[in-house]
């Protein structure tokens, strides 16, 4: 057992090392520890070591620390030895700076550690050992990270899809290897990264800047983009590294969010908990969830305080989960929560409202919903009868029912058989019928497939934006392949072929398609009259105002231009998910799991609309989802409304 000098408490003191290691590799590195308070460490420019404990804990080397010989993995000693030839002193290393036998000592510096690595001059990030295909697949990335190419341009782009350097299948084969690390998948490495002023990557004996990465998943997402993706299909080829990568990436400027409120919105797009597999709870560790207890500013956000090494891991869930409720003045956490489509052992017995923290089978729903209105939680937990004491177990929120589901079906039927939807009754609504929006009830579809959303940007589709219209192109374009198609699937139609449907050569693309989806004769009407009911009718003549017109000019092919872009977003938004209808014609996309007499409840103070089932004298929570018409506050105002009415509508929902 190494003797460690204390630390002073009061100056946030931190151990940093310097160390020799020896030109023979036989012989131990030696290391000494300095003690020195965070402030001051920064001020001589310190480094911290990032990486994972190796799979191997057996083979351990000797290590002189503080003149007393210590066994350390042989994967630190591998990773001390690269520092050496970098740095060699001054550098934060956890296992080596804090006495691991002092579990007090290692809840304050797990409370430092967001510091630490923000304040470090460089983080540096060890990936392992190097081979022949690692050392490859760095200077691969290397050569991306230094290319130049305004995307915007057709022709550089053209010159740079040109270049055999930059597309050689091995170099790819090896960057997706590369990010198959077991460094990449790890949560609580993810706020190290997230949080460093500057990052280099080390693996075997080479050292690049993390910036180079950044690059070139930067390019390889752009090139991701559907309008690139013919080029890339001349090529036979797939860009499959940067979906491995790019949600570690971006994850450096995910996190500085200005708000308290808004660690909701870092949890709910966390990309690890929707990429990495399945987990069992036995695989959750303790630094982890401190490292999920610490992804906001410092001391600002103080879950931490509820988390302790003495405490089961589930109930570490359990508090971890009910302090962000108590610390925020929402409920953000339900549209994380819900059993989905599980059986309660499935979830390790955790309350329906507390979220497993792992992969799910859909994509969280955009933060760009206020289905609450302004609204702030109203909630409190249960009394146990015994001691007196809060109950975690049962929670009590405060909101409205909007409906009670009348059916269900996959969500992607929508683009496999949508004849079959909803029994057909979905796909066989009438096109002038109207939604309780006010809009066509065809208008309000497309929005439901995308859920309102516009694709690459944080923003509600907006009927004047021209987004908007390219988008619309493709789906209306896409009406007519679906009587076409039949069983076929859309998606692997776009995404492989280019393709057309028979046109008169009249009119664009999709007022075609349009047109034979009504199974309307033509006669003499204009493109505008014939995708009018798409955009909306006058109720009555003259109404004021009027509704909206396509923008002229209209490109002939502008729906098979945009047909690839709406049919992948929409896949997308609808992959995981579940149709439903409601009551008084409203419609919309909800978890799986879902079934006939589950309630569609908005709960004050949660940005989307949930789905609760009622089991004997209390609700689960099944899941967060999209309907239309009820994600601006529109429950809120009908609340509001009935209060100045003398109607009470509001419920507290028993949540267990």
């Amino acid at each position: 057992m190494t003797t460690y000098p204390l630390l002073d408490r009061t100056q946030d003191d931190i151990r940093l090392l310097s160390f020799v290691a020896p030109d023979d590799p036989g012989m131990s590195i030696r290391a000494t520890t300095t003690t020195i308070p965070l402030n001051a460490a920064v001020r001589s420019k310190f480094k911290a070591l990032s990486y994972i404990p190796g799979e191997n804990q057996v083979d351990r080397r000797t290590l002189i620390l503080n003149g007393e010989r210590i066994w350390v993995p042989t994967y630190l000693d591998a990773a001390l030895r690269l520092l050496h030839n970098h740095e060699q002193k001054d550098v934060w290393v956890d296992t080596l700076c804090i006495n691991q036998e002092d579990a007090a000592e290692k809840k304050e510096q797990a409370n430092l550690m967001p510091r630490i690595f923000a304040e470090a001059d460089a983080v540096m990030v060890w990936l392992g050992d190097s081979s022949k295909w690692t050392n490859s697949a760095l200077n691969f990335m290397q050569t991306w990270g230094n290319v130049e190419c305004n995307f915007s341009d057709a022709v550089q782009v053209q010159k740079l899809c040109d270049r055999p350097e930059l597309w050689k299948r091995q170099s790819w084969q090896q960057v997706e290897d590369l990010f198959y690390l077991p460094y990449w998948s790890t949560r609580w490495k993810l706020q190290e990264m997230a949080l460093a002023r500057k990052v280099f990557i080390l693996c075997g004996k080479k050292k690049i800047p993390f910036r180079d990465l950044e690059k070139a998943v930067e390019d390889w997402n752009v090139l991701k983009q559907p309008k690139y993706a013919h080029i890339l299909n001349k090529r036979n080829f797939t860009i499959s590294p940067a979906v491995a990568a790019s949600s570690t990436l971006r994850l450096r400027s995910s996190l500085r969010l200005p708000q308290k409120k808004k660690i909701m919105t870092w949890l709910s797009n966390d990309p690890m908990a929707y990429e990495r597999p399945k987990l069992k709870l036995s695989d959750y560790s303790l630094d982890e969830l401190y490292a999920l207890s610490r992804i906001r500013e410092f001391d600002e956000f103080t879950i931490n305080e509820s988390i302790t090494y003495a405490k089961p891991v589930r109930q570490m869930l359990i508090d971890f989960a009910a302090r962000i409720i108590n610390d925020c003045d929402d409920l953000g956490i339900l549209e994380l929560g819900g059993i989905g489509n599980l059986e309660p052992e499935d979830r390790y017995d955790l309350p329906s409202w507390a979220p497993t923290w792992v992969k799910g089978p859909a994509a969280p729903l955009p933060k760009l919903y206020s289905a609450a209105g302004d609204s702030k939680a109203d909630c409190h937990w249960g009394e146990d009868e015994v001691l007196g004491e809060q109950n975690t177990l049962r929670f009590f929120a405060s909101g409205i029912r909007c409906g009670k589901v009348l059916q269900v079906d996959t969500a992607e039927t929508m683009l496999r058989n949508p004849a079959e939807v909803l029994g057909g009754e979905f796909a066989q609504y009438r096109v002038n019928d109207q939604h309780p929006t006010g809009i066509p009830v065809i208008q309000a579809i497309f929005r439901t497939m995308i859920l309102d959303q516009c694709p690459g940007s944080k923003k509600r589709l907006n009927i004047e934006d021209p987004k908007f219209y390219d988008l619309a192109a493709g789906f209306l374009f896409m009406l007519q392949l679906m009587n076409q198609a039949k069983k076929e699937d859309l998606v692997e139609m776009a995404t492989n072929y280019d393709l057309r449907v028979e046109s008169s050569g009249k009119y664009p693309d999709f007022v075609d398609s349009f047109l034979k989806y009504r199974r309307k004769n033509p006669k003499s009407m204009t493109p505008q009259q014939i995708i009018q009911p798409f955009l909306g009718l006058p109720s009555r003549p003259q109404t004021t105002p009027a509704p909206p017109t396509w923008p002229d000019p209209i490109n002939p092919h502008l729906g098979s231009k945009n047909l690839r872009q709406f049919i992948l977003e929409a896949s997308r938004c609808l992959k995981g998910r579940m149709m439903f209808s409601l009551p008084k014609g409203y419609f919309g996309v909800g978890p799986e799991g879902m079934r006939v007499g589950d309630l569609v409840c908005v709960v004050w103070g949660c940005d989307s609309p949930v789905v609760l089932r009622r089991l004997e004298d209390h609700y689960v929570l099944v899941g967060n989802c999209f309907v239309l018409g009820l994600m601006d506050g529109e429950a809120r105002l009908a609340f509001e409304k009935g209060l100045r009415r003398g109607v009470k509508r509001e419920r507290v929902f028993n949540l267990r």
